[in-house]
């Protein structure tokens, strides 16, 4: 009898345990995405110069998500009357919302003017949308290419024909660019949301996981 509980017992369990090794690997092994961009040379304290080892962060969009910090941003530009091309765009980022708008880390940064008509109005919590026609959201779309600009080498090297503006860019939760993407492409869109995934899996590894209520 204790035979047949034994053998029982490694046929129904056997599977559980492989399926748990699984798991366990597949949360493991993984590649991290490169993060781009120079690293700062110093930084300066009480009037010292100091090596520093932090990537460049895009610290001009703190403002912009300082009532919602640490969210990993999709970001992206929509030039004024480029109907055809904003259209592609949105069309594959509506793709991306839907995969992931259940989900409250991932938030969609989109900056366009209120005279492009085609461009949809998102009202989903995680989503937001920035128009830029009044003086401080110019002054702010200038400033954001300005810090894309030290990105170029390496926004090139994977998209030489293209203007900045015409990407979307992926930024994790330190502010730091860890993607660059042709969103009027779907084969581009969809290696955003496999790296959308990675990032989600690189901070379910990395930060410490609550404890349940007792």
């Amino acid at each position: 009898m204790f035979k047949k509980f034994g053998i029982l017992f490694i046929m129904l369990g056997l599977p559980v345990i492989i399926y748990l090794v699984y798991v366990n690997i597949q949360e493991n092994n993984y590649q991290k995405l490169p993060v781009y961009g120079p690293k700062e040379a110093f930084f300066v304290t009480a009037g010292q110069k100091y090596a520093d080892t932090a990537y460049t962060r895009l610290l001009v969009l703190e403002k912009q998500v300082e009532r919602q910090p640490n969210k990993v941003l999709v970001v992206s530009y929509f030039r004024t009357g480029d109907f055809t091309n904003n259209r592609l765009r949105y069309r594959q980022l509506a793709r991306a919302e839907d995969v992931f708008k259940k989900n409250p880390l991932i938030w969609l940064l989109n900056f366009h003017t209120k005279t492009d008509t085609l461009l949809p109005t998102y009202s989903k919590p995680f989503n937001k949308r920035i128009t830029f026609e009044d003086a401080e959201q110019v002054k702010l779309i200038g400033e954001l290419e300005k810090a894309l600009f030290v990105y170029m080498p390496e926004w090139k090297a994977q998209h030489p024909e293209m203007d900045i503006r015409d990407l979307s860019v992926l930024v994790d939760k330190q502010l730091r660019v860890r993607g660059f993407y042709q969103t009027n492409l779907r084969k581009e869109t969809d290696r955003l949301m496999e790296d959308i995934r990675t990032l989600i899996v690189e901070y379910a590894n990395t930060e410490p996981k609550r404890r349940g209520r007792k």
